[in-house]
């Protein structure tokens, strides 16, 4: 008996990576962050995907306009590994930020998840303009990369 279930339960199944199941679902990507915080140069809303280092070199001089002193252009390892770069450009005060939640890529491409949090109406926070920013590494596919933006949770 014991051989006639082994036998059954083995007839057709498949690996769950190779079911046809989860062919279409979404996989998380590894994301290496390169840099995040409140004070970037770029002061408009900005979704960026980068795939090679002049177009890296041109943003990060643009993100590091009127830092003193500027810092170095972080490593990205072209053509295996894209960069992602979202500002959610100028605001009032302190207390905003950006972060990634998630990167996932399917046969359709790559998603990006993030969300725009703001300080909540009782926080003290720094009276001057900021630019929040993150800056992300992942790995490169040639396929098109799509942004969601999450609603403040």
């Amino acid at each position: 008996m014991a051989a006639a279930l082994l036998i059954v339960a083995d007839c057709g199944a498949a690996p769950p990576e190779t079911s046809r199941g989860d062919a279409g679902q979404p996989r998380p990507l590894s994301v290496r962050v390169l840099d995040g915080g409140s004070r970037s140069g770029v002061a408009t809303l900005q979704e960026s995907v980068v795939r090679g280092p002049e177009e890296w070199q041109r943003l990060w001089q643009a993100h590091e306009a009127g830092a003193v002193p500027q810092r170095p252009l972080p490593a990205v390892d072209f053509p295996r590994e894209l960069a992602i770069a979202i500002f959610a450009g100028q605001r009032p005060t302190g207390g905003f930020a950006v972060t990634v939640e998630q990167v996932t890529e399917s046969a359709s491409g790559i998603e990006v998840f993030y969300r725009v949090t703001s300080p909540p109406p009782s926080a003290i926070v720094s009276q001057a303009l900021t630019s929040p920013f993150q800056i992300i590494a992942v790995p490169s596919r040639p396929v098109p990369v799509r942004f969601r933006r999450l609603p403040e949770a």
